[in-house]
């Protein structure tokens, strides 16, 4: 995949769908590197189980140990499991969401759950980072699009989704998703300043979300692909200076 950036000002006041999932040491360092050019100082990943695991074994782990909102999985519990990397690219299990024919929404197939990120500081964080590596299987069918995961703030911590529009006041969120073809883009509940939905990177839609750079990037079948989202606030807050990067 290749990797564009996309750099602008936003005034910005997890949900999951994937095929593949883990995160490996070299991951980690690259990661550290990118977090460290953005004063990003403080780290926290999702421990991954050392053996492979049933599909109710994975949901339990995942539910006690990956701090998800209401301590629930939201939708397609059962499509889930630990299983070995494939492509033996890690020496751990990976996390195998499962997309059944004719599948298209919620329980029908792929999973959704949202992970808040708990804080010692009194602070709310102002930049955030999320970084994990990404593998479709080689006879995955793409068909009209689908979520994968992102970052997501404000009080409302489970809005700016499903046609729930922001206020510049509740939520946003940022989301990577696939569309016909494998064509990648950045989908966001956000709010549109500055003449965002003129631009012709941007397609600006009433009743749902922004999609921003659709199809700049393509995803990959049958390889590991590595994604690293960042999200920066405004700075001051009533100043449209936000910045989101791919």
């Amino acid at each position: 995949m290749s990797s564009p950036s996309y750099s602008r000002c936003f005034p910005l006041t997890s949900s999951y769908f994937l095929s593949l999932l883990h995160l490996s040491l070299s991951l980690q360092a690259g990661t550290n590197a990118l977090a460290s050019q953005y004063s990003l100082a403080t780290s926290t990943s999702f421990p991954f189980p050392t053996s492979t695991l049933s599909s109710s074994d994975s949901q339990s782990h995942i539910v006690s140990k990956w701090s998800l909102e209401k301590a629930k999985i939201q939708d397609g519990s059962q499509s889930i499991a630990f299983v070995a990397d494939p492509l033996n690219a890690s020496p751990g299990p990976v996390l195998r969401v499962t997309y059944p024919k004719g599948s298209y929404s919620h329980d029908t197939g792929g999973v959704q759950f949202i992970n808040l990120w708990n804080s010692t500081n009194d602070q709310p964080y102002r930049s955030m980072m999320l970084s994990y590596d990404l593998l479709f299987d080689k006879g995955f069918d793409w068909v009209k699009g689908g979520k994968l995961p992102g970052l997501r703030g404000g009080p409302n911590v489970t809005g700016c989704s499903g046609g729930n529009l922001p206020t510049g006041h509740d939520c946003f969120s940022t989301r990577l998703m696939w569309r016909k073809g494998g064509a990648g883009e950045v989908y966001a509940y956000i709010q549109s300043p500055n003449g965002l939905c003129q631009e012709s990177s941007v397609t600006c839609n009433s009743d749902f979300g922004i999609s921003v750079s659709r199809g700049s990037f393509t995803f990959s079948r049958g390889k590991w692909i590595r994604v690293t989202l960042l999200v920066q606030l405004n700075n001051p807050p009533d100043v449209a200076n936000g910045n989101l990067e791919l």
